[in-house]
């Protein structure tokens, strides 16, 4: 955990990119981000979010929130919803006709 701590408080900014898990944020993310409570590795650091699932709304939202609570950053611009990403891929697994939704 020191590391991981250590990695964040070095860190000029950070990039979460994540699908959805039953219309949540996944577990491994959550604890991650749990971790970091009792901490300031992400006060006021520019943090940039990328939520790509099938709906992927309510992860999205719930990501901002667990982050605000945090005191990150998500700057302006800094977040960025791709749903029905299963749709967009194409066989190289390259996002393709993408209509991306800022937040």
């Amino acid at each position: 955990m020191q590391v991981y701590r250590e990695l964040l408080s070095r860190a000029d900014g950070v990039i979460i990119c994540t699908s959805e898990y039953i219309k949540g944020v996944p577990g491994v993310l959550k604890n991650a981000l749990e971790w970091l409570v009792s901490s300031a590795e992400l006060y006021t650091k520019p943090v940039a979010v990328i939520t790509a699932s099938c709906d992927g709304e309510n992860t999205h939202q719930a990501l901002q929130l667990n982050l605000s609570m945090l005191n990150a950053n998500v700057f302006d611009g800094g977040a960025l919803l791709i749903s029905g990403a299963n749709n967009k891929l194409n066989e190289y697994g390259e996002f393709v006709k993408t209509r991306l939704i800022p937040h």
